[in-house]
């Protein structure tokens, strides 16, 4: 600070001490929460009511504190002259002093303007923390104490913003001062907008909705459009309901320009992302990259049937749409339809057709050159002086023609998918997943037939004992048959399949956390009655259990020539291993994540963050994180994330305290309401549902459900296996969500969510009886022997195969794998001839890559079907 400063500040002081206390508003404010003497002074000070005293002696400092400097103020110079002599005698009056020298410098090269405000409003009143800009606007002298009281007393955040908005066109003068608080509160990212002119709507609507689809689809409000496009009156066909408005929109360019309009006018800022996705697409700095494609067309038309499985129709959609490859009649027919399969059928139907004409063409192309080169050296008195050496050059580019035979755009639409499994699939031909492996016919296509008759000998149980984690043991005893090797490769792929484990689940409502030879199996109740259910009804679900893993060891041969029946011993005892089921979690941390969308729209959160550090209940790491985001929604997403991970049951009873002293009443009200019985009820009855439905559960569940299920869990706790980029299958990224949401109420709530925004609702319309039948006796022995403490049940059964079971009159599912070197179609067999030629016109490598790439789509001409690269039957 120079000496021009020190008198000025001098002065100030002395002369004008209002003008002082409040231009340090936010000294003052920031340093009572950590000086003591100060904070002493004020608690002394006369001019303070008692409730501000109250406050500040209970620890309701950030907000008493601002109280009780506006009070110092309303009491005018005196007052403010006693609080301005104590801090000259104190060690904050340097930085008292350098805080009122302090000049803001506007390094902006533009001017803001009361129409550029109202312009992108919208925008301010998504970004806008209205308390801490008027907080700066009363410290720059635009805004005085009754006008700041204004903006405080509002009750909600677009309350606070309409009246900070209002008081700023009051005091339009001082508009540039209003530009630096914006920039002060990190609202950058507004500004920037402010600086340019807002785009004009394209000439061709259509296009550009159609290549931002997926922002659009993610990020605009849906209910609100389809409001504002019904008052309009436009004449466009209105879906039924507001989830198909942007597909309904794109039937024609008028409906896309009504939506572009209503961008503009409602939402600038995601106009703003809009125009610019568009801008880069359309300039081509978006298109497939140029480089080396791997993915032959042959591949993808043989692989139709393994990306019927592996597909997920409506993100898979969206991006071919993006990439026009599909026209907005099939995008939108897709979306409609509910079945996966059927999606994934008509998708699969327009690229096959497009694939085969690209094909057509590039071997009519190969086929023309090859004949050119051929009717040069053939034609009639035309002698070569010379024949053409193996090691030469092929008189055309081979790489170019090869070019022609790949699929870069699906390579590209897959790639940023993300399926980084399904890419190397079409690359390699292989399985490359994680959580699948290439196995025989019944392990890999086990249909639930029954093949076995069980009689159950004798059984025992412990009446009313249901724990959560069980170890279930079986042994099988024969005398002819050895079992060991069958049995170690069940456990093998009970402990590798996800798939396998899936179906277990489905008739258990139990997940297998891992299996141990010779076939103990280690289960955890994924409801809480589903222990009870596996031991109810006259154990009619350990009979399905041991029938599924018997024909898994496929001895319904042996057992048939031998005329043998085998005895199976079964034990089920209570485990002694620790639960990985996470604890009920604290009541405030359920309502956050119920009215998070709530706490998304009010909260402030450079506020929350300064009071929460000053508690310590925030580390510094936490708040650089907050910190670092650009925008305001997803700042209060990531204090969010960071108070779900907390487990001091202060930080929540803090948080609550806050939005009271915030006059965020109402919000704490709801966050305080101790009764989370219903919610666990809810989540354990729509567990129930899913189990129930669990086979089409796992079919429809795709990324966006994914993204939209754990939208408010850290990255960090959130299991990877669950991304597409994993490395796992369609079906075994949805089954360990499943088990990752099943841990918590919450999560389960969401996943519901999502399944009915889905249209999946009719998953949970379901009336579920309790089962609550026991064992009942049923001319079987009762074990008389007493079962020691921690087994829960034990059965003896008798399996055979039965009645009217012939293993010779079972369905044949494979269709037998010929040698596709020697077996060649009447269209493949016309060119032969031109491949011999390579004898004498052609390149050494000439026949080795044309036999390459004629090679897969001849298995497509033949109908051989490809090797199962996945476990779906």
């Amino acid at each position: 600070m120079d000496k021009g400063q020190g008198d000025y500040v001098e002065k100030l002081e002395k002369e004008r001490p209002v003008e002082a206390v409040q231009k340090g508003f936010s000294f003052l404010r920031e340093h009572m929460l950590t000086d003591q003497s100060l904070l002493g002074y004020l608690s002394e000070c006369s001019a303070l009511p008692d409730e501000i005293k109250q406050g500040m002696r209970e620890g309701q400092d950030f907000v008493s504190s601002g109280r009780a400097i506006k009070a110092i103020l309303r009491h005018g110079p005196e007052e403010c002259r006693k609080l301005i002599d104590f801090i000259r005698g104190s060690q904050l009056h340097a930085d008292f002093k350098e805080h009122l020298s302090k000049v803001d410098v506007d390094s902006e090269k533009f001017n803001l303007s009361i129409e550029t405000v109202y312009e992108h409003r919208t925008t301010l009143y998504q970004e806008m923390e209205p308390s801490l800009i008027a907080d700066m606007l009363l410290e720059k002298l635009v805004l005085n104490i009754d006008e700041h009281d204004t903006v405080e007393r509002a009750v909600t955040r677009k309350e606070k913003c309409d009246a900070l908005l209002l008081l700023v066109q009051t005091h339009k003068d001082n508009i540039q001062k209003f530009k630096l608080a914006l920039k002060k509160c990190g609202c950058s990212s507004v500004l920037d907008e402010m600086k340019e002119k807002v785009p004009e709507i394209p000439d061709d609507p259509l296009d550009c909705v159609k290549r931002t689809y997926r922002l659009l689809h993610q990020k605009i409000q849906k209910e609100h459009l389809y409001e504002y496009i019904k008052e309009k009156g436009s004449d466009q066909e209105l879906p039924y309901s507001s989830k198909d408005i942007i597909c309904s929109l794109m039937k024609s360019p008028k409906g896309c320009r009504d939506l572009l309009y209503y961008l503009r006018k409602e939402n600038l800022s995601l106009f703003y992302e809009v125009m610019e996705k568009y801008r880069l697409r359309r300039d081509g700095k978006t298109v497939i990259e140029q480089g080396e494609h791997t993915v032959d067309i042959g591949n993808v038309l043989c692989e139709l049937e393994f990306l019927k499985t592996e597909m997920e129709p409506i993100p898979f959609s969206d991006i071919l749409l993006e990439e026009n490859m599909i026209l907005p009649p099939l995008h939108q027919s897709v979306h409609q339809e509910s079945s996966h399969k059927i999606q994934a059928e008509m998708i699969l139907e327009k690229l096959q057709k497009d694939f085969e004409k690209k094909y057509d063409e590039a071997e009519e192309k190969f086929e023309r050159q090859m004949f050119e080169m051929h009717r040069k050296f053939d034609m009639p008195g035309h002698k070569p002086k010379s024949t053409p050496l193996r090691n030469e050059n092929p008189p055309f580019d081979t790489k170019e023609i090869e070019k022609e035979f790949k699929a870069p755009e699906i390579e590209h639409c897959i790639s940023k998918l993300k399926w980084t499994a399904v890419l190397e699939k079409l690359k390699e031909n292989r399985n490359v997943f994680k959580d699948c492996l290439s196995h025989s016919y019944t392990l890999s296509h086990y249909d639930g037939e029954e093949k076995f008759a069980l009689k159950t000998q004798s059984i025992a149980f412990n009446e009313g004992m249901f724990p959560s984690a069980m170890v279930l043991s079986i042994e099988i005893f024969s005398s002819k048959i050895d079992l060991k090797e069958k049995q170690q490769e069940i456990v093998k792929f009970l402990n590798s399949d996800s798939t396998l484990r899936s179906r277990i689940s489905r008739f258990l409502h139990m997940r297998v956390d891992k299996a141990e030879s010779p076939l103990v199996l280690h289960l955890t109740s994924l409801t809480e009655k589903a222990s009870q259910r596996l031991l109810s009804d006259n154990d009619h679900v350990i009979q399905k259990l041991i029938k599924m893993l018997l024909d898994m060891m496929n001895i319904t041969i042996s057992l048939y020539e031998e005329s043998k029946s085998l005895e199976i011993h079964v034990t089920i005892t209570e485990s002694t291993s620790v639960s990985n089921k996470q604890e009920d979690s604290h009541f405030i941390k359920v309502r956050i994540q119920q009215y998070w969308d709530l706490l998304v729209q009010e909260l402030e959160p450079r506020q929350l963050v300064l009071c929460f550090v000053k508690e310590g209940l925030m580390t510094k790491p936490e708040e650089q994180i907050i910190r670092s985001c650009r925008q305001r929604q997803t700042m209060v997403a990531a204090f969010l994330k960071i108070l779900l991970k907390a487990s001091e049951e202060r930080t929540f009873e803090y948080f609550v305290q806050l939005l009271r002293q915030l006059n965020k009443k109402d919000i704490a009200d709801k966050l305080y309401c101790r009764d989370t019985i219903s919610v666990h009820q809810d989540a354990e009855t729509a567990r129930q549902n899913i189990l129930l439905h669990l086979d089409e559960v796992l079919e429809n569940t795709d990324t966006y459900i994914t993204e939209q299920t754990l939208r408010k869990r850290d990255d960090s706790i959130i299991p990877e296996s669950v991304w597409p980029n994993s490395g796992f299958s369609r079906k075994g990224r949805a089954y360990t969500l499943l088990l990752f949401v099943f841990e918590d109420d919450s999560l389960v709530l969401e996943f519901k969510n999502a399944l009915q925004y889905r249209r999946f609702g009719h998953y949970f319309q379901n009336i579920i009886a309790d089962t609550t039948e026991v064992l009942q006796e049923k001319n079987v022995d009762t074990m008389q022997k007493k079962l020691s403490e921690n087994t829960v049940f034990e059965c003896t059964y008798r399996a055979g195969i039965r009645a009217g079971y012939d293993p010779a009159a079972r369905n044949k599912d494979f269709v037998p794998v010929v040698s596709h070197d020697y077996i060649y179609d009447e269209r493949y067999r016309r060119g032969r001839r031109f491949w011999q030629m390579e004898e004498f016109f052609g390149h050494p490598d000439m026949y080795y890559r044309r036999f390459e790439m004629m090679r897969r789509p001849m298995r497509r001409h033949l109908g051989v079907a490809s090797k199962p690269a996945t476990n779906e039957p």
